[in-house]
């Protein structure tokens, strides 16, 4: 069954280094690495992707008193305010639409804050708050699925859409940590020896912790194109399963698991790996879980796979018909930033489809040979390059405990496309067919 294409009209993002997505393409463009480093006495470690500007936060504009305010957790006001800056960026107006709008999203274990009143800090109330005082009436779902749940929250935006519980329907997700200075360092651990995250790198040791949030507006295609929204890119297929016991302890990934997801989301979107020409995978620098993803996406390219003869006089070993397509993680620019990871490489990702652009991935300097990248069609994206052909791309989250989701983005129809907004690098329009959705 073919998944109904559902577009994004709108997102927003408060990253490290970036107060908003204009900014966040402009460090993405550069390869740059916006993680806060300082001195630190092992086995501590001073990097973390601290916001610059976090704490803003306009408590008269959200009607809310400054007590309460000061009370509630970080990340609900963060998310409030990211939630409400994606719509103004999708032209919606909850009190004037006279439209369902739901919120699906998720934050991590809030800061010890405590106190009388749960409702301010408690994680349950992150969506539920944000629809209260944005007066959204379609669901108000909180999602958790650790490192996957900002994915989750777009899977299960896009079934609310598809089943008519909304008509525009937010998801994302948000982290702020009580400490960020940085972070402690064990040996075996996922945290990063030097403060660095390097994705797919033969010097990866491990992810760094980060804060940021993000959130998208969603509508389905049929209605965004009715209703003349600026389509940033479509979803056109999404995926989630959990990996069970076939691993190797609760902690570990399962390659199993999450081919079956890659594989099932791409027949969901009615997808083959001869049209896709990106991955952004979970990533997170670490010695074993880099390499059991990308064989789980080396797989699924093999089972799946064809179409023309790769071409790259580079390329001695690869000898499927898939044509090569480019890997990377916004970890490597970032961090890792916990609930909020799925929404942010989703915003790279709508970017990248945007601006015909694929960027780099920070601090990638040469292969981990545990990856065998010659035998699959994967290769990692070293400097930005323009995108012109098979404009359509599959994301990853990975959550702690098994929970797997792969989302489809493709470039937005011709008929649809807008120039750049604001804020946004001007790049060339490069036409593409959508006669197949």
């Amino acid at each position: 069954m073919n998944f109904p294409p559902v577009a994004i009209v709108g997102m927003a993002c408060r990253l490290p280094g970036a107060s908003d997505t204009g900014q966040f393409w402009h460090n993405l463009c550069a390869g740059t690495d916006t993680i806060t480093r300082s001195q630190a006495t092992a086995p501590r470690i001073g990097a973390y992707g601290a916001l610059e500007d976090g704490a803003d936060f306009d408590h008269r504009f959200f009607g809310i008193q400054p007590g309460e305010a000061a009370r509630m957790d970080p990340q609900h006001r963060l998310f409030l305010l990211t939630a409400s800056q994606a719509l103004d960026d999708a032209a919606v107006d909850p009190g004037r639409c006279g439209l369902r709008i739901g919120v699906y999203a998720g934050c991590d274990s809030p800061a010890d804050i405590g106190g009388p009143d749960e409702t301010l800090w408690d994680k349950d109330f992150l969506t539920s708050r944000t629809a209260f005082r944005l007066d959204l009436r379609g669901p108000a779902v909180t999602v958790q699925s650790a490192c996957s749940t900002s994915l989750t929250a777009i899977h299960l935006a896009c079934r609310a859409l598809h089943n008519g519980d909304c008509d525009i329907a937010l998801a994302g997700g948000a982290r702020v940590a009580a400490d960020s200075t940085g972070y402690l360092h064990l040996d075996g651990g996922v945290f990063s020896a030097d403060g660095h995250c390097r994705p797919f790198d033969h010097l990866a040791s491990g992810t760094v912790p980060a804060d940021g949030t993000g959130v998208v507006v969603l509508r389905l295609l049929s209605d965004a194109l009715r209703e003349g929204h600026d389509i940033i890119a479509v979803i056109k297929g999404s995926a989630i399963n959990n990996d069970g016991n076939d691993k190797a302890g609760f902690t570990a990934p399962s390659e199993a698991g999450q081919l079956d997801a890659i594989l099932h989301a791409w027949r969901q979107a009615g997808t083959t790996p001869a049209d896709i020409g990106f991955i952004e995978a979970h990533g997170t620098g670490t010695v074993l879980g880099d390499p059991i993803e990308v064989a789980a996406l080396a797989r699924a390219f093999a089972e799946s796979g064809h179409g023309t003869r790769a071409t790259d006089p580079h390329d001695t070993q690869h000898t499927s018909t898939t044509p090569l397509c480019g890997l990377g993680s916004v970890k490597g620019n970032i961090g890792h930033t916990g609930a909020a990871s799925g929404i942010a490489s989703v915003i790279k990702v709508a970017l990248m489809l945007r601006h015909r652009t694929q960027v780099p991935t920070a601090n990638f300097t040469a292969p981990n040979p545990f990856l065998r990248l010659d035998h699959s069609p994967l290769r990692i994206v070293e400097d930005a390059r323009p995108w012109t052909e098979r404009l359509t791309a599959g994301v990853s989250g990975l959550g702690m405990g098994g929970t797997n989701v792969h989302l489809v983005l493709a470039a937005t129809p011709d008929t649809a496309r807008e120039a750049p907004k604001a804020g946004e690098a001007d790049r060339p329009v490069v036409p593409v067919s959508y006669t197949h959705l």
